[in-house]
Parts: C-alpha cells; structure tokens; sequence
C-alpha cells in the first residue's frame, strides 16, 4: 500500500552494531552517518550526495525529512532491525526508522532491507549501511538508501520483481542507479497531481511533454500520457526522459570503479506497461526519438528546476 507524503515527515537515525562482527567506531562516525543523511559533498564535483538532497529533487521539493540522530543501539546477533527500534526510547515522537550499520558486504542480513514494525510507535524500519565493502571504504549507494526509505515511507515495491522488461536504470527502484522514479510512481506521494497526466482519449494526437526530472508540468504540458490499449485493456505511459539534472545526467566516482548515480541509459520519449501492483514493465523498443524544444515558461520555484524542457512527441 502506497501513502502520501507532502510535507515533513519524522525519521529516527539510529546507528546500530552487531557486537559479533563490527568492532568500535571511530570518533567521527555519528558525523558520518548524518553527512549521509543531510549534506554529503561529492568531492570532484561538489554535487550533495545526500539521502535529504535526493528525496528533496524526487519529490520536487515536496517531501521532508525531518531527522533526529539517536544513541548507538548494540545487537548481539543478526536482529539488528530490531535492536534499532527497540533502542527508542517512549515518546519519541518518530514513526519512521533509519537502521544505519557499518557495512554490508552482500551478506543478506546486512544488506539494504526494510520490514513494518507497527510497535514503539514506528511503523517502519530501513536498514542500510554505510559501506558496501568495508576494506576499501566503497560506500554503499545513495540509491539504496533511498530504495529502503522509500518502500518503509510511501510503500513504493522494488521493480526488479517485476515480470517482464524490469525497467532498470530508468527508475531507481529497480537497480539502486540514483535516478529518478517513474510518473506513475510519483502519483502515489502526491508529488505529481492526477491532473499532471494526460489521459489518452485515441486516434492521434500531440503532448507537450516536460522532462520528468526538473519539475512538474506547467499549464499546457504534461508530466506523462496514459494509454489504455483498445484491444488487451492494458494500460501504458509514455513519459519524458532528459540528461537534465545531475541524477539523469550522473555523477559521483566510487571507491573501486563505476559511478555512484549511474544516469540514464539514453534520453527521449520512455513508455512502460503499468500495473495495479506498481511493478512497472518497460516497453522493450524505447526510448522514443523526441523533438526538444525551450521552455518558455519560467520554472517553479524548485532545487531540482534547471533549464526545463518540453518535448513534443
């Protein structure tokens, strides 16, 4: 189930150990683990790699975080899920959890992972670490943060689930790859209204598309066009995708290889099958050639808003 979040939202950190594997941390680790959380530069370019910048340019700066750090929590086993919320003390006042472990190293009771709680006055706990190799320091991806709190905050699935073309690197959900998420996921929190999509009626007909990542749709565009197939009922979106902000464009070197927000695999016009169950399926001949045009419209006040474009499809 999906729930809406505009506006701030509470969320507990709570950095937690398994005294059977993590040894003492250092002086500056509550440091750390908040850098991660409100402002983590990138250093060759200075992009913020945070957890909060990234939600902030998702929801078109709808959604926030309003964060409060807790005292180490100790687990003596695996639980350490539950050694975090159980730590919070009564009152608290956080119905959402953020479990931060040192490392994960594809061990499955330490990799990124939410579970309901519905007890101590949390309902959801995401569990993520702050490096997915602890020996070289690699860091585990934003990305992956923002999987986990986004399925314990508004209930989004992962797309890697999904039963047919998995949408990969066109929407976080799948692959952790840090860029945005589909419209039709961004309907959910309220971060695009219904009246942000067009609804298809047939025959032909032209959309002013806005890019999806800068923000949402002025009067006379639209942020994706539903289309319900007149012979299976099943029902499609087309959407717009341009290298336009830092997360569709990518950034971010890491530690051992690759890039930390991976960017689009290409730009243009995407359409993707949707489903009652959220578990988008990417339309296998995409991404459509597009015609690209300025804006003319000024953009809303937005941190993700540069240089908007419209496109004609």
């Amino acid at each position: 189930m999906t729930v809406p979040w505009l506006g701030v939202q509470k969320i507990a950190v709570v950095p937690t150990f398994n005294t059977q594997f993590d040894g003492p941390p250092p002086p500056d680790w509550d440091y750390l683990v908040m850098s991660r959380v409100f402002y983590d530069p990138d250093p060759v370019t200075g992009v913020d790699r945070s957890l909060r910048a990234y939600i902030n340019a998702l929801s078109y700066g709808q959604a926030v975080l309003n964060v409060q750090q807790f005292p180490h929590a100790f687990s003596n086993g695996p639980g350490v899920i539950e050694a975090a919320w159980q730590s919070l003390p009564a009152g608290h006042d956080c119905p959402y959890v953020l479990c931060v472990i040192p490392w994960a190293d594809s061990d499955s009771n330490r990799i990124g992972f939410f579970e309901g709680v519905g007890q101590n006055g949390v309902l959801a706990v995401a569990r993520v670490a702050m490096y997915d190799i602890l020996a070289i320091k690699r860091r585990q991806l934003t990305g992956i943060w923002a999987m986990e709190v986004l399925h314990a905050m508004v209930g989004w699935p992962d797309l890697y689930k999904a039963h047919g073309v998995l949408m990969g690197d066109w929407d976080n959900m799948t692959f952790n790859a840090g860029t945005h998420s589909c419209a039709h996921l961004k309907l959910r929190p309220g971060w695009l209204a219904a009246t942000d999509v067009a609804n298809h009626q047939g025959h032909e007909h032209d959309y002013d598309l806005q890019s999806l990542s800068t923000m949402p749709p002025p009067p006379g565009r639209f942020a994706a066009v539903r289309i319900r197939s007149t012979k299976t009922g099943n029902v499609f979106m087309a959407e717009a995708r341009l290298r336009n902000d830092v997360y569709e464009m990518g950034f971010g070197v890491r530690v051992g290889g690759g890039l930390e927000f991976r960017g689009l695999p290409g730009s243009g016009v995407i359409v993707y099958q949707v489903h009652d169950d959220l578990q988008e399926t990417l339309f296998a001949g995409g991404p459509l050639e597009a015609s690209v045009r300025p804006s003319t419209t000024p953009p809303r006040d937005s941190p993700s808003a540069s240089s908007p474009r419209s496109i004609k499809a």
